[in-house]
């Protein structure tokens, strides 16, 4: 699909396709302290803010908006400005009416800094950087966002889920949405890493009508088992199995971030009630997963994705999946179904390379969106909720 402002990928995609590789800029205000005292100080002066920066400053945010210091504008204006902040100046300013919080314990972060088409797509472990390889808003220490989970059972023990039950108004058949998480970053924070994701659900629920699924995957919020990348997909399996239930054999449509959405296409690619997949920052492959080995085992215990001591009883088994589930190769099996992927221009977690391969591959109805000043936490920034909105209102799930 090609909207209006549709341009032809500068990459060249294969066969004639279009993606809408569109960047979307806004001003930033000069909000700067000392704006007004200096014509030589500016909002943007200063040292340069990493992405690091902006993800601590999210999160504070996140937790003063839920300590009741910010209404839902304020929170939504503050948020967006410190997604796009180039500067420390930009993002104190916008703390500087705000309490501060002691620093948060942060394990050492998985990153990924692969350029290469498809070659990204799990932690590089031994960073620094304490960024998130999803786009996880809930994480930290901070309170606990209060929401309804039900439990289903599951592959291996109970699911979390939240559904937002939609219109009534829609019939005994209808589409039904799955949101899944990604991987959590903080020390002990998958027990919270899907936190937010019911009021997007929420939302959507009420300005589309349909009904829509969360999950947390096993080893992440209340759900039992610990994390294994196959034992995710066949989670994801299961939740779709649900939201077919619920929607009387309607179609499903997944929205994932990060390794949500990686394996949204995974899942896709082998079953065909899935209508659609909309991918956040997610990668093409697993590969640099699978090359971590003992590592990837520690952080996720770390993270508290693996809580049952002894896990795994067998290694090399727990680690087949890393290099058997392609995102890459299922994005090709979801043709003709529609895919969009949205990427942060400067997402230094997952290469803006992998976003392009998974859109070319998924043929003529991908939508590739790439966010100016963006980085890897897209589940935070507005604007890329307003690109899912449109996506999913276009296609009329």
């Amino acid at each position: 699909m090609i909207g209006a402002g549709g341009e032809r990928d500068a990459c060249g995609a294969p066969g004639g396709l279009w993606l809408r590789d569109t960047e979307i800029v806004q001003d930033v205000p000069d909000k700067g302290p000392d704006a007004s005292s200096s014509s030589s100080s500016s909002a943007s002066s200063g040292p340069r803010a990493s992405d690091a920066d902006r993800n601590r400053f999210a999160t504070m945010l996140e937790r003063h908006f839920a300590d009741g210091r910010l209404s839902e504008e304020e929170f939504s204006d503050r948020m967006d400005r410190a997604l796009r902040a180039r500067s420390l100046v930009e993002l104190y300013a916008l703390s500087s009416d705000l309490p501060e919080f002691p620093a948060v314990d942060v394990p050492t972060a998985p990153r990924v800094r692969s350029a290469t088409p498809g070659a990204s797509g799990g932690p590089e472990l031994g960073s620094t950087d304490e960024t998130d390889e999803t786009d996880d808003r809930a994480g930290g220490k901070g309170p606990r966002v209060a929401t309804t989970w039900e439990t289903i059972d599951g592959p291996s023990g109970s699911l979390a889920v939240h559904v937002a039950a939609g219109s009534p108004t829609r019939g005994d058949q209808t589409n039904v949405l799955v949101l899944c998480h990604g991987f959590p970053v903080e020390r002990d924070s998958a027990e919270r890493v899907a936190d937010t994701l019911p009021m997007l659900a929420d939302r959507i629920a009420a300005e589309n009508g349909y009904p829509v699924v969360v999950g947390c995957l096993r080893g992440v919020g209340a759900s039992d088992g610990d994390f294994s990348l196959g034992g995710w997909y066949d989670d994801l399996r299961a939740l779709v199995d649900h939201a077919s239930l619920i929607g009387n054999g309607g179609g499903v449509w997944i929205v994932g971030f990060g390794t949500g959405g990686a394996l949204g296409l995974c899942v896709a690619g082998e079953d065909t009630r899935v209508r659609g997949v909309a991918c956040f920052g997610s990668p093409a492959t697993f590969a640099d997963w699978a090359n971590e080995g003992v590592g990837m085992i520690e952080y996720a215990r770390r993270v508290g994705a693996i809580r049952s001591s002894g896990f795994p009883t067998d290694r090399r088994v727990w680690g087949e999946a890393f290099t058997a589930l392609r995102p890459d190769e299922s994005a090709a099996k979801l043709s003709p179904r529609p895919l969009l992927v949205v990427h942060g221009a400067d997402d230094e977690e997952v290469p803006i390379a992998d976003g392009r391969r998974l859109a070319e591959l998924a043929g003529p109805l991908a939508e590739l969106r790439v966010l100016a000043g963006a980085g890897h936490r897209l589940r935070a920034d507005p604007r890329a909720l307003a690109l899912l909105s449109g996506w999913l209102e276009r296609q009329g799930p």
